[in-house]
């Protein structure tokens, strides 16, 4: 039985050397040509590669087998190829006649195979493709292609007993196609360990990315939300690194003869039992093992199809290829003997050398893991996560004393070609930094779109804003900072944000500089004001008694008032025009204000009885006429309200919900703001980054221009606008004594029956007024109706309207606590209710009881009553209430009291 020869079986090393006239045998001659071949294949084998290069798909064409063309190497060295595209419609057993192939026996059983005809093929043995499952059982969709090189030595001498013809031995190499079942063909399928097939055997590490919510107000909060992903990613590499080492021993075991990932396990174990306890720092730790998981993904993701084999195992397909199974469609199918190029060729080379590299650097990165203490302040230039973690500036958190170790494993390309100390990085200078890398800062900053800032973390964030301010502004760059407190109450901050001086601010500047010059005004008209009261006194114009001193004393207030208005408006007015800050921090002004006012209103009254006004003048505005100094308070109130508000922004809790694009990136991107979030202690505890500026400069306070007085009013109009007037008193005496006194004797005497009815008159007057209920009089005026109840009902409205107005004058006084402006709020919301029932009652009893509503009658006065008293409410459920109210009455008396019910349409307001 012949067996198929495997030539690499056994290698030649050696060769016979020919000599001049020397006698050749046939082992010197065969020598030759087995070394030659041996170094061919070996070439092929170990400098190029083994499998199927390209081509040779297989696809089931009706009853027809197509393969097209290609070329492959077995682990023999055999190139196995067809040219062209071929055919084939017949097959024939492939037995035990044929060439022994190991793969093809089960133990000394083989297996059934089939061996494929070319379309055209005159064999007496071959049977058409459309009987195959007729034939053999089988159905070719069943079937695996196999090409086989078909190797064996034959040898053709005819001996007899006394002859034999030495016509030596034939070495046949012929390619043949095959099927066999797929159930047999695991015989046939190579299992060669490359980088490939390790990367396919192990996980990606997905990194879990922690969820920073709206409600996160303390440092426990905040830890707990990176500690579930700590944990988590924690649990996913330990799974990763469990079958690590079986999976790439191949390649892995040049370096590390001995399994490391059970000290990998256990370090990354003692890190996890660290941080569940721990608060400060666990941003970083979540760094780390985000390090590591990068590291571990690049890994993969450089073994991931690379199928180079260094000496591959010469026996895996000794002298065969599958070619993948029979079928229609797409043709190839899975069952394909792979192509496995030498580390020679392409970048098998480099791909290994790299992912040894990053298994090196996943044992430095979990070995040297480490958060230093009390650490400079740095920003070092490096690149966002959408680069790998090799391009990146290496951090702060391992340890600076093994830093050479570190760098020298951080990036591949750098190490490859040692330049590792070009890396930058925190612990640059520590690991002999040369060049750009020695001082990041000061080389050109245009490849680097992240900037790594450390160093902060623990220390009073009142120090490190200012320092990473100064350092930003320094070395120009193009980032900013806000500060972020972990707190849900603003009267925690520590750092509130910057000033800002709006369009709010400047109004405020207008108002203010109005109320001053109404000050001014004021001032101007008080100085006229007392200059004419003394000339009047001096004059003795405004003197009641010439012996009395009356006009003295009204000279005396003038001065006292014009000197305690001046005090008040000076210091008042200096106030008023302070810049912005200063004003706000103090709120005296408006005490200020009551006083200047009351002082100037008591300056008027006090000499009312011989002032009089011809138009408004400054007193009167200043008094009653401006409402600018509630609009500056009011306006006080929204700044305040606006402060408060960005007060709010800047707590971690609000800040994260307006912001949910808050990302912890151990740095900031180009043009974006670094969050420094500090806790109750003042210390930074966690930083975060926004891909987009903050804008938190403090504003400078604008100095604001001098508003000149617009020549609009005239002066006279200023410090005219009042006439001082003898007394009434004095005018009457002065009458009485030059036009009645002199002829009043006679007249009496000569009319004196007159003058006993004049008497008489005088006397009665006297008992009626004298009678007259002081109530009544101050009541003149007032709706007096004959019916006792709806006279009753009317005098109850009148007093709840001056309730009304008594809650109005309160809230116009801005100095009401905000509490107690509350309480007048509701209860004249109540109270106004109440009055539009009462009113609305008061026009049903007029309506039900038919009350005369002519003009006089009491129908017609009260009605006029409540029509007058509606205008006063001024609340929507009041108004509401009272036009609901009317409008049903209406409908109702409409009908039978049309006039009533006219009325009463002109009501609603």
């Amino acid at each position: 039985m012949l067996q198929l020869v495997r030539s690499l079986e056994a290698i030649a090393t050696g060769y016979s050397v020919f000599e001049k006239d020397q006698v050749l045998t046939h082992d010197q001659l065969n020598s030759v040509s087995q070394f030659l071949e041996d170094q061919d294949r070996l070439s092929r084998v170990f400098l190029l590669g083994v499998g199927i290069v390209c081509g040779l798909r297989v696809q089931l064409q009706g009853n027809v087998i197509a393969v097209s063309k290609g070329v492959g190497v077995s682990t023999d060295g055999d190139i196995l190829f067809l040219g062209e595209d071929s055919r084939f419609d017949q097959f024939k057993p492939y037995d035990e006649s044929a060439p022994v192939y190991p793969p093809f026996y089960d133990s000394e059983t083989m297996l059934p195979v089939y061996e494929l005809l070319r379309v055209g093929s005159s064999d007496p043995q071959a049977t058409p493709l459309s009987q195959f499952n007729g034939e053999t059982g089988q159905t070719l969709t069943n079937m695996v292609a196999v090409f086989l090189m078909e190797s064996y030595v034959k040898d053709e001498d005819i001996c007899t007993g006394t002859d034999c013809d030495n016509l030596g031995k034939d070495s046949i190499h012929s390619g043949k196609l095959l099927l066999i079942r797929r159930s047999d063909v695991s015989r046939l399928q190579e299992s060669l360990s490359t980088l490939d097939s390790t990367a396919r055997a192990l996980t990606e590490v997905m990194i879990d990315r922690p969820l920073i919510g709206g409600g996160i107000s303390t440092t426990a909060q905040l830890a707990a939300a990176y500690r579930s992903a700590c944990n988590t990613l924690h649990g996913r590499l330990q799974e990763a690194f469990a079958g690590f080492y079986a999976a790439a021993r191949h390649f892995v075991q040049a370096r590390y003869p001995a399994d490391p990932t059970p000290a990998w396990q256990s370090r990354l174990n003692a890190l996890n039992a660290e941080f569940a306890s721990r608060t400060l720092g666990i941003q970083y730790y979540y760094d780390f093992l985000k390090d590591v998981a990068e590291t571990w993904n690049e890994l993969l993701e450089v073994m991931f199809g690379d199928s180079s084999l260094c000496c591959p195992d010469i026996l895996a397909f000794a002298k065969h290829l599958l070619l993948g199974d029979v079928q229609t469609g797409e043709p190839g199918g899975d069952r394909r003997t792979g192509y496995y190029p030498s580390p020679a060729v392409g970048q098998g080379r480099a791909h290994w050398q790299h992912a040894l590299f990053l298994v090196a650097k996943l044992d430095t990165l979990i070995n040297h893991f480490s958060i230093p203490g009390n650490s400079e302040l740095r920003v070092t230039p490096s690149r966002y996560d959408d680069v790998p973690l090799e391009q990146r500036a290496v951090p702060y958190y391992y340890r600076s004393e093994r830093a050479r170790e570190l760098f020298m494993q951080w990036n591949h390309r750098l190490s490859s070609s040692e330049r590792w100390t070009t890396n930058y990085g925190y612990h640059a200078v520590a690991a002999g930094a040369r060049g750009a890398a020695a001082n990041p800062l000061a080389a050109h900053l245009g490849p680097y779109s992240l900037f790594r800032i450390e160093g902060h973390l623990g220390r009073p964030v009142r120090d490190v804003q200012p320092q990473l301010e100064n350092l930003i502004r320094s070395r120009n760059l193009p980032i900013s900072v806000q500060a972020v407190m972990l707190s849900s109450q603003r009267r925690d901050l520590l750092i509130k944000p910057k000033f800002r001086y709006t369009d709010l601010h400047r109004f405020s500047y207008l108002l203010r500089q109005d109320l001053a010059l109404q000050l001014d005004d004021a001032l101007s008209f008080g100085d006229k004001f007392k200059s004419e009261v003394d000339s009047a006194v001096d004059q003795r114009f405004v003197v009641d008694d010439p012996n009395g001193d009356e006009g003295r004393t009204l000279k005396a207030t003038a001065a006292t008032k014009q000197g305690m208005l001046k005090e008040r408006a000076t210091g008042l007015k200096a106030k008023l025009q302070q810049p912005y800050t200063n004003y706000q921090q103090d709120s005296s002004w408006k005490s200020d204000m009551r006083d200047t006012l009351t002082v100037a209103g008591e300056f008027k009254y006090d000499l009312g009885r011989v002032v009089k006004t011809e138009f408004t003048t400054p007193f009167d505005g200043l008094i009653s006429g401006s409402s600018h100094m509630l609009w500056v308070d009011w306006l006080d109130q929204l700044i305040i309200k606006k402060d408060e508000k960005a007060q709010d922004r800047v707590l971690f809790s609000q800040f994260s919900r307006l912001h949910p694009g808050l990302e912890h990136a151990a740095g900031v991107l180009r043009g974006g703001t670094f969050i420094l979030v500090y806790d109750s202690s003042g210390n930074v505890v966690a930083d975060f980054m926004l891909p987009y500026r903050l804008d938190d400069e403090d504003d400078d306070e604008v100095e604001e221009p001098v508003l000149p007085r617009p020549p609009i009013r005239p002066d006279w109009v200023i410090t005219g606008g009042i006439k001082l007037l003898p007394p009434n008193t004095k005018v009457i005496k002065d009458w009485f004594k030059v036009d009645i006194e002199p002829s009043w004797n006679e007249k009496l005497t000569r009319h004196t029956g007159y003058f006993d009815v004049f008497k008489d008159t005088i006397n009665t007057m006297g008992d009626v007024f004298g009678n007259l209920d002081r109530n009544k009089v101050a009541g003149i005026g007032e709706i007096k109706v004959k019916d006792a109840y709806l006279n009753y009902k009317l005098q109850e409205s009148e007093l709840q309207r001056k309730q009304i107005d008594l809650l109005r004058e309160q809230l116009l006084d801005t100095s009401l606590p905000e509490r107690e402006r509350t309480k007048v709020e509701e209860e004249l919301v109540k109270v106004e209710l109440d009055f539009a029932n009462k009113l609305e009652d008061t026009t049903r009893y007029v309506a039900e009881g038919n009350l005369d509503i002519s003009k006089g009658g009491d129908g017609y006065q009260a009605l006029l009553s409540v029509q007058t008293s509606a205008n006063n409410l001024k609340s929507p459920g009041a108004i509401d209430k009272f036009n609901t109210g009317i409008g049903q009455l209406q409908q109702d008396v409409g009908s039978r009291n049309p006039a009533l019910g006219g009325m009463l349409g002109t009501f609603r307001r």
